[in-house]
């Protein structure tokens, strides 16, 4: 019997394709997105939506590439992106600063990721510091959204094997910003996050020399622990007699 496809009877979005881990096709879809709309840009190039449009497909673009391994083109794409972001910060409204201040934080920890992955670790803790550092220049940040800029500012320390305490001291903060956000919204997407920033503190500590340590909070993670937790969170927040 020949296997349903999602994608047969509809035009899939890049979005739907690279959640599905269909990463050629979601790559071809963003670049066809971003032809078009550098098309439109000719005759409204001070167009800003247009530009942010353009700016969010490179991102996605550069996942994409990220997820072929194509780690170097992935990088060259995201700085590309942030650089639009940068712009559009310095032009548009200041009310609307603090969005593009948020998206341009978000692809400059993308790109940090993507620096790691090709080697180029020097200019990976540059990118994931300034990715830190637009973040707290924000009015508010989403415990979540913060968490992760966090793990990677601590991950590629590790990898480097420098900075090993200011490190530590992020990737603690970042889980107990998650702590925070489940506290709120008990959910596994979470606690997955939670998993991840605990391998990273693990790595960290095994940086650090702190073998014992590092096996322990590694051991924890993979354990998988906190599976049940939000399922007791949403009972204990229930109403008494529902």
């Amino acid at each position: 019997m020949a296997r349903w496809n999602p994608f047969k009877t509809k035009r899939a979005t890049g979005e739907q394709l690279y959640a599905a881990g269909r990463f050629e096709q979601a790559r071809a879809a963003f670049a066809a997105a971003i032809a078009e709309n550098q098309q439109r840009l000719q005759s409204r190039p001070d167009d800003l939506e247009l530009n942010a449009a353009i700016a969010r497909d490179l991102h996605n673009l550069g996942l994409c590439l990220g997820g072929l391994r194509r780690f170097g083109e992935a990088a060259k794409v995201l700085a590309g992106a942030a650089t639009i972001f940068e712009s559009i910060e310095q032009h548009d409204d200041p009310v609307r600063r603090t969005l593009w201040q948020s998206l341009r934080a978000g692809t400059v920890q993308s790109l940090a990721g993507a620096l790691g992955d090709a080697g180029d670790l020097s200019q990976a803790l540059v990118a994931s510091r300034q990715a830190v550092d637009l973040r707290r220049g924000l009015p508010t940040v989403e415990d979540t959204e913060m968490a992760r800029t966090l793990r990677m500012f601590a991950h590629v320390r590790a990898e480097a094997g420098v900075e090993l305490d200011e490190a530590m001291s992020a990737a603690n903060d970042a889980q107990t910003r998650l702590m925070n956000a489940i506290s709120r919204s008990p959910d596994m997407a979470t606690v997955e996050e939670i998993y991840t920033t605990e391998l990273v503190m693990a790595r960290v500590l095994a940086r650090q020399g702190k073998t014992a340590e590092a096996q322990r909070v590694e051991a924890l993670a993979r354990s998988r622990h906190l599976d049940a937790l939000p399922a007791m969170m949403r009972n204990q927040q229930r109403p008494p007699g529902q």
